[in-house]
């Protein structure tokens, strides 16, 4: 398959920042029936505010590279480009790191653990939703380009 022909995409349905969002509320949701209060209130506002401000930062320079390349962000459209400069060289998946980083963040800040611990299912979704799926269309639409580029980096970190 040539990514340059490819009109398809990866077949993604669901916008990864939805499951999360999805997820989060499902959280916020269960801390209103069984509260699961962090301790540390103060601090953990303060350490919520740096990972979200981490987490939206990662976000800004992941699509910075995306509109620099000349290629679509959304996982549900083609790869025009093998995303493998700047963040890419480090974690093969900065955007969704970046989404974890800001539910976990805002978890901390409101000091609900739910939410916190909620990045285990939102993490789950997403892989099953999502990157197997654009792994799947990596693979084939680039062949043994993306196999040795995720030979060498990591998922996530």
């Amino acid at each position: 398959m040539d990514a340059q022909d490819d009109s398809k995409g990866p077949g993604v349905k669901v916008p990864p920042p939805l499951i999360v969002v999805a997820v989060v509320m499902a959280a916020y949701g269960l801390h209103q029936w069984v509260p699961l209060n962090l301790p540390f209130a103060e601090l953990c506002r303060w350490l919520g505010s740096a990972l979200m401000t981490l987490g939206l930062l990662i976000l800004l320079f992941a699509a910075a590279a995306f509109f620099r390349a000349k290629t679509a962000i959304e996982p549900w459209k083609p790869a025009r480009v093998l995303m493998t400069d700047g963040l890419y060289r480090f974690s093969r998946n900065p955007i969704y790191l970046a989404l974890y980083l800001i539910q976990i963040g805002l978890g901390l800040y409101l000091a609900q653990g739910w939410i916190v611990l909620s990045v285990i299912i939102s993490e789950g979704w997403i892989y099953r939703l999502v990157i197997k799926k654009e792994e799947l269309y990596l693979e084939k639409a680039f062949g043994s380009e993306y196999c040795d580029y995720k030979s060498r980096v990591r998922r996530y970190i």
